[in-house]
């Protein structure tokens, strides 16, 4: 049996009362929808897997109609496979060591990057695969791959010693995904930091804070500055990392996870943000900017830097839609929660909108749904559904052995969930 667990949870300040007969009708409704997924979890017929692998799988993802898997082996780094979404196998390539990746599938590409040392002996490197055969394009010694944009591949040459190295110019050059052929350059001052806003690597920019304060966007296509703003008072020595949402750029400062927050359209600083304790700042909505830690949530007027709200139960947060944050725990000793669960909170007020106990985040998402397992009791067998954070409604995936907290990735509709093994669902 499925509980729904208590709703309320330590807030600061607390959420507005909600008229009697709207709770009644909120849990009648939720307690109807979990025990009607509980029961279709052990009826006969549940959508059966269209391709499973029972182990040494490190991760895998569908993409432009193909599934790619990496797979390990004991005596070997493992290989990279390439298969139908059903499972039919394409191609397969070895692993030349356990630090190469499969990053993703691109206009037909297949990008295999190694960090720490590749084959030939470089500390970072990239290899250009065809999607359809495996065979070799291209291959970029010294160099880090941070995204792509219509049909080219971003990268960072990082030369033959340490690529992160802060005195050494910032070399940018975007080539063409098929064969590698350069379409621009740019090289940016010592010490310049980078950011690469997007979805994973299919990024819509690149930011860019140079130690004289500039902050400035290119496009990752053709390489032009489409905007600069220079940030009054800037201090190169207390700056480490910076980040860009909406008309804000938040600079992280040495020693802790505090922080600078500017506004962009001024360049002016306009709150400050002082903590030893927990995981930075990161934005949770269009007006909040929020931090984790062991003592949970707490979210901030993105504007002043004022409180907002806070909860101390969860700290594990699972994704985004508008104004709709999905928190919960993994049910680990770090979440006082203890337990799996998933909650869905307005971003805006703190309030609490909805609730699933047992159930976990996959960290998969698209718009207003989101990818979520149940496992059966002291079994690796469980249940994957998607979950609306708009609604509370639950779409039921599949069942399969996908172990106590997989994760999953929804695309070109199919659901691919790595933790015993593979699993390989369509979407119902």
């Amino acid at each position: 049996m499925i509980e729904l667990g208590d709703t309320t949870a330590p807030w600061a300040p607390p959420p507005r009362p909600v008229p009697a007969r709207r709770v009644v009708a909120f849990v009648v409704a939720a307690l109807t929808a979990v025990a009607a997924l509980a029961l279709a979890a052990d009826r006969p017929g549940l959508p059966a897997p269209v391709f499973t692998l029972p182990d040494r799988v490190v991760d895998a993802r569908v993409s432009e109609g193909r599934l790619f898997v990496t797979r390990y082996e004991s005596d070997t780094p493992g290989r990279f496979e390439a298969r139908t979404v059903d499972g039919r196998p394409l191609w397969t390539r070895p692993r030349a060591q356990e630090s190469e990746r499969l990053l993703f599938s691109h206009a037909g590409v297949v990008v295999v990057v190694a960090f720490g040392g590749s084959a030939s002996g470089a500390p970072y490197s990239v290899t250009a695969l065809d999607a359809g055969s495996g065979a070799e394009l291209w291959h970029r010694d010294t160099a880090i791959l941070n995204g792509y944009a219509g049909g080219r591949f971003v990268l960072r040459d990082v030369g033959t010693e340490d690529g992160w190295r802060g005195d050494q110019p910032v070399h940018l050059e975007a080539v063409e995904a098929r064969t590698g052929r350069p379409a621009w350059q740019a090289t940016l001052a010592a010490g310049s930091m980078l950011g690469w806003p997007g979805d994973g690597y299919a990024i819509d920019s690149i930011d860019e804070l140079t130690l004289d304060g500039t902050v400035q966007r290119r496009d990752p296509v053709s390489g032009a500055v489409t905007f600069r703003q220079r940030l009054a008072g800037f201090d190169a020595e207390a700056a480490t990392d910076f980040t860009i949402y909406g008309g804000e750029a938040v600079v992280g400062r040495p020693g802790s996870r505090s922080a600078d927050v500017y506004d962009l359209g001024t360049g002016r600083l306009v709150w400050q943000y002082e903590t030893a304790l927990d995981w930075g700042l990161f934005a949770c909505g269009a007006a909040r900017w929020c931090t984790a830690s062991g003592a949970g949530i707490r979210a901030f007027d993105a504007t002043t830097g004022a409180a907002a709200w806070g909860i101390e139960e969860y700290n594990d947060v699972f994704g985004l839609a508008g104004d709709r944050l999905v928190l919960g725990s993994l049910g680990n000793t770090a979440s006082k929660a203890h337990r799996t669960v998933i909650v869905t909170v307005d971003a805006r007020t703190g309030a609490v909108l909805d609730r699933l106990d047992d159930w976990v985040g996959t960290f998969g998402g698209i718009g207003d749904e989101f990818l979520v397992s149940h496992t059966d009791a002291g079994q690796w067998q469980g249940v994957v559904g998607l979950y609306n954070a708009r609604t509370g409604g639950m779409r039921v995936v599949g069942r399969g052995a996908i172990g106590p907290a997989p994760q999953c990735a929804r695309s070109e509709g199919t659901v691919v969930c790595v933790g015993n093994g593979l699993t390989v669902w369509r979407l119902p």
